[in-house]
């Protein structure tokens, strides 16, 4: 402090981090300068934190996939979404510098849809942070799935769906995308909620089973016959 304020004594920590100071070292720096200051036991310390902003993964991912979007045009009218290989993805930038971030040496390849960049923040800073990220985008789809878990049999109703977004690459070929082709038709098995359905596992509905009492009716013009019968098939 005082006319040493601007004398430097040690190495600047990264924005958000934190060191102890323990007391041998604080008294080697008090010599140092002269001050009439001593720890008063071993067990004296300081911890000096350099403050920051934080930059959650969150604004990093909206910005890694506007960089992306304006990069391939074709993509513009996809739904897409973004897994990171860097699971815990972060930044701190320092107080006194805006929390803004960049987007650096971005490429995509088409043919696996998986990318490479730098995230640079403050953005346009020559003295920014750079973190290296890599990851893969999916394109999204609509697709209708139960709304509660559809017993086998059941017929499907319009509100037992309901449409959720879903990776295309992680659907099944036969996977039912069109919710019409869905309403009306019965259960083939049990069908969980929230779960994509495949084309396998529904089927018209049953009204008749197999071996079931049928009524048969004959009209002519002055006739009308009834009979019972037993249906041979469902």
């Amino acid at each position: 402090a005082g006319p040493y304020a601007d004398r430097v004594i040690a190495r600047s920590l990264s924005p958000g981090q934190s060191s102890t100071l323990e007391a041998r070292w604080l008294g080697r720096v008090a010599r140092a300068f002269g001050l009439d200051w001593r720890p008063t036991s071993r067990y004296d310390m300081a911890t000096v934190t350099r403050l920051s902003h934080v930059i959650p993964a969150e604004k990093i991912r909206s910005e890694l996939l506007n960089a992306i979007i304006h990069r391939n045009e074709d993509l513009a009218d996809e739904r897409l979404d973004l897994q990171l290989d860097n699971r815990v993805l972060s930044m701190n930038v320092p107080k006194d510098k805006p929390a803004t971030v960049g987007i650096s040496q971005l490429q995509l390849d088409p043919r696996t849809d998986r990318f490479t960049a730098f995230v640079v923040a403050p953005a346009e800073n020559p003295h920014a942070v750079r973190i290296a990220v890599s990851g893969q985008i999916h394109r999204l789809v609509e697709v209708p799935v139960p709304a509660r878990r559809i017993l086998r049999g059941d017929i499907i109703g319009a509100r037992d769906i309901e449409m959720v977004e879903m990776r295309r690459g992680g659907l099944a070929a036969n996977t039912i995308v069109d919710p019409a082709d869905l309403i009306g038709l019965s259960a083939k098995q049990t069908l969980a909620m929230g779960r994509a359905v495949g084309a396998n596992s529904v089927q018209p509905p049953v009204l008749v089973k197999k071996g079931g009492l049928v009524s048969v009716k004959l009209e002519a013009r002055n006739m009308v016959l009834t009979a019972r019968g037993r249906a041979v098939e469902s």
